[in-house]
This record gives structure tokens, C-alpha cells and sequence, in this order.
């Protein structure tokens, strides 16, 4: 969530999060006894390391789907793609 509160308020540095939070009510976000410093560099790669481990996709999936039931949303059908895709070079017709 750290992260993506950093990314939605268009803040591009992964590296100082603890920036992006200093002088901000993070309580409110988190918990109580939560601070800027808590989110440095250490913690960051520690979280990133165990989400490549979990498996991002199955992850932020289940993110979602929390998300989803927490705020009573119904959906039929959820398309959820997370690829990416990277082209560049001349290319034959």
C-alpha cells in the first residue's frame, strides 16, 4: 500500500518513500506507531523480495479481489492482465 499510495499521487521515486511520507498523518493510512522511517530502503527491498516469492500476479490478484469484497462491488467478469510489453527495432511487413 506504501507504494501505491507513492505511484497514485504521481511521486517517482521508489527509492526515498520515507520522503514522500515525512510530515504526512500516516496513522491514519496504517496503523498506530507507524512512521516515515519505517518505509527506508531496507524494509522497501525486504517487501519486494517476498512479493516476487508470493508471486506478484497471484498477490495483486488477491489484493484486488479484498478490495473488491471490503467495498461490496459485484462483477461478472474480471479480465485481469498484468503483462507488459516492450517493442522496438524496424520490422519486416
Amino acid at each position: 500500500m506504501a507504494l501505491a499510495s507513492c505511484i497514485l499521487s504521481d511521486w517517482k521515486a521508489l527509492c526515498p518513500v520515507e520522503e514522500f511520507y515525512e510530515g504526512k498523518d500516516i496513522e491514519s493510512l496504517f496503523e498506530a506507531g507507524i512512521v516515515a522511517r519505517d518505509f527506508n530502503d531496507d524494509v522497501l527491498g525486504t517487501s519486494f523480495d517476498k512479493l516476487f516469492d508470493a508471486g506478484r500476479n497471484r498477490a495483486c490478484g488477491n489484493a484486488i479481489s479484498l478490495a473488491l469484497e471490503a467495498h461490496d462491488v459485484v462483477m461478472d467478469l474480471i479480465h485481469f492482465d498484468m503483462t507488459s510489453l516492450s517493442v522496438c527495432g524496424e520490422y519486416r511487413n
